[in-house]
């Protein structure tokens, strides 16, 4: 009994798992419009994709030709094209874990439903009204597409994963990829030009992206359009790096709002990372002037890693250029006006020195006046002069040199002398060395030439020959 239960049991769980859809064998189907009544073997393919569809075909490969009809690829579902020669001219609807590949959708538009996760690769659509539509909260892998001469080449709705890679898209009659807000992922190393909007529009609010390394160029608006939502006012986290940004109508980055509002402070520069991208050509310019962004994101925005290092070299180097400038000018300035003090200094000890000369001129003038009195009695007056005369050559021969006259040689030199110790004394009272010179060179001198010339005369006048001083001299008298 025991061992018939757990048979039933056993056989219960092979049952779930082999009808699990994770053990659903995929089935593969052809597809040939020019097959008829084909069993959907590479042999017999069938005549139209609806067919294999109907038929629970989950891979799918589509022989060369065109195939009309709305095709819905239901979850799980891969299509299989034979490159551009493989023409869906039907609307296509993307379940989740759907593929589609190596196809040309002409005239109709390929949409992502929602929560869809869905890869499209090596696929050519033209003349869609969009030519690729998510419609939210699912993830879109696209590698090596071509979206050209479309209305517009992406419409992708809030919520989306994106990651869209080495595609063409070009010639759209709006924007080549039109992002809202809230959507995340990578857009790289495609080439977005020639749309007659922007290459690129996203709504920042939420959005987390990637932009790197695209070549976005000769679009008639903007190379990108980051834009603000009032009702998607949270920052993004936008990176646009790498990006070569040129030829376009507008700017190579512009931000816009395009219903009003007012952003928070520094809503676009901390909205979005920028790194080395090459802007060039831009018919209004680099960056919109509305984006508000300082110098550094500029520079981060449209030079390179090298170019910023460069720069940064240069602007060092000037700095140090102008800093040393600065010194010099300062120092210059400095010995400019310390020349400038010394000047004035001078000048003032200069006046403050004329004042004092001035001042000891006037105590010389006072000086000579006082002792001019004392200064005649120097000098042998004419009494003197008289005394000498009496007493003649003949007389002096006999007699020898009036005694009385050398008292009063020796009377003038001593009053000389103590003329000049006065006037040495009164010196004391004069401050400036012009003054005293003047005091010695023009007083003091000509006393001290006085004293000379009296004493000389006295030595001259006491030293004459006289009989009458000889005879008493052999006496010892």
């Amino acid at each position: 009994m025991i061992m018939k239960k757990i048979r039933v049991i056993l056989l219960l769980i092979l049952g779930v798992f082999l009808f699990s859809p994770f053990f659903a064998m995929a089935k593969s189907c052809y597809v040939d419009k020019n097959s008829s009544n084909g069993d959907g073997s590479k042999d017999k393919p069938y005549e139209t994709i609806a067919k294999s569809l109907d038929k629970g075909c989950t891979k799918i490969k589509v022989k060369k030709g065109k195939y009309k009809g709305v095709i819905i690829l239901g979850k799980g579902v891969e299509l299989e094209g034979d490159g551009d020669d493989t023409v869906i001219l039907g609307h296509i609807k993307m379940k989740d874990e759907t593929s589609l590949k190596n196809v040309f959708v002409n005239g109709e538009n390929v949409e992502v439903l929602k929560d869809a996760k869905a890869n499209i690769k090596n696929v050519r659509i033209e003349g869609a009204h969009i030519g690729i539509t998510t419609f939210g909260s699912g993830k879109l892998t696209v590698r090596n597409c071509k979206i050209q001469h479309n209305g517009k080449g992406f419409y992708l709705k809030y919520g989306e994963n994106i990651d869209l890679q080495d595609s063409i898209i070009s010639n759209n009659g709006e924007e080549g990829v039109d992002i809202r807000a809230n959507v995340d992922g990578i857009i790289k190393g495609n080439v977005i030009e020639s749309n007659k909007e922007g290459g690129i529009e996203v709504i920042l609010g939420k959005s987390s992206l990637n932009i790197i390394n695209n070549s976005i160029k000769h679009n008639k608006a903007s190379g990108i359009a980051v834009q603000f939502y009032r009702e998607n006012s949270d920052f993004g986290d936008v990176s646009i790096k790498g990006n070569k940004l040129i030829g376009n109508g507008n700017y190579g980055v512009d931000c816009k709002i395009p219903s009003g509002g007012r952003t928070k402070p520094q809503y676009w520069a901390k909205s979005i990372n920028f790194g080395y991208n090459s802007i060039s050509g831009n018919g209004k310019g680099v960056l919109s002037s509305r984006c508000k962004f300082k110098n550094d994101k500029i520079d981060e925005a449209t030079l390179t890693k090298e170019e910023i290092e460069n720069k940064k070299k240069k602007e060092e180097e000037e700095e140090k250029i102008k800093k040393e400038k600065n010194e010099k000018l300062e120092q210059e300035e400095a010995e400019k006006q310390r020349i400038e003090k010394e000047k004035e200094q001078r000048e003032e000890e200069a006046k403050v020195k004329e004042e004092k000369i001035r001042a000891d001129l006037w105590k010389k003038d006072k000086i000579v006046q006082e002792f001019s009195e004392e200064t005649k009695k120097c000098h042998l007056s004419e009494n003197d002069l008289k005394i000498l005369k009496k007493r003649g050559r003949l007389k002096i021969f006999f007699v020898g040199p009036d005694e009385e006259m050398i008292k009063r040689y020796e009377e003038r030199e001593k009053k000389c002398a103590e003329v000049i110790s006065k006037v040495e004394n009164k010196m004391g009272e004069i401050e400036t060395d012009e003054v005293k010179k003047d005091l010695k060179d023009n007083y003091l001198y000509k006393l001290q030439q006085q004293i000379g010339v009296i004493t000389a005369e006295k030595e001259s006048y006491k030293n004459r020959f006289g009989l009458w001083k000889w005879v008493r001299g052999l006496f010892g008298k």
